[in-house]
């Protein structure tokens, strides 16, 4: 399957990368070329190209089985960038998962436990300065026919089995 990874030279975008390389066929959107040669290194193909320019980076799902949106943007660019990609995969059958290390929460905790962490059945009332991400983070009904996931914590060098792509 070939994996097209938004983010993929971040913190978990990296992670993401590390677990599905030799799984998968994976390609990572890097900004600048020597973090694109860093994916090679990894065993994954790499395009550069810069989220600002929506219709240059959405045009990479075309060639992708799946998409992983790891990205780290300020909210409207995220949600111009993920409505375009949901958008694009209309109709399709792929996958999208949207996910985000910090993005939910708001809050870096490197990891470890806070009393901010949420349960799957938790009700979840997001700080007022990320509230807008939460739509995002809804399944869509409409559109590529994926959900959007994210499990609200970060994930890092260790994601062990919770990256699932079908």
């Amino acid at each position: 399957m070939r994996v097209l990874i938004y983010g993929a030279t971040g913190y978990l975008g990296g992670a993401i990368v590390r677990r599905l390389v030799g799984e998968h066929d994976v390609v990572g959107f890097a900004r600048r070329a020597d973090a694109a040669d860093d994916l090679r290194t990894l065993g994954a193909d790499a395009v550069v190209g810069d989220l600002d320019d929506i219709s240059a980076a959405v045009a990479h799902v075309d060639a992708a089985d799946a998409v992983i949106y790891a990205a780290q943007l300020l909210i409207q660019p995220e949600f111009d960038v993920v409505e375009a990609v949901i958008e694009r995969m209309a109709g399709s059958g792929k996958t999208l998962v949207f996910t985000s290390g910090t993005g939910v929460l708001s809050e870096r905790t490197d990891g470890d436990w806070s009393e901010n962490t949420f349960a799957e059945d938790d009700e979840f009332v997001p700080s007022k300065y990320v509230g807008a991400r939460k739509r995002h983070r809804r399944p869509r009904p409409s559109g590529c026919g994926a959900g959007c996931a994210c499990d609200g914590r970060p994930a890092g060098h260790d994601l062990g089995g919770t990256v699932v792509v079908r």
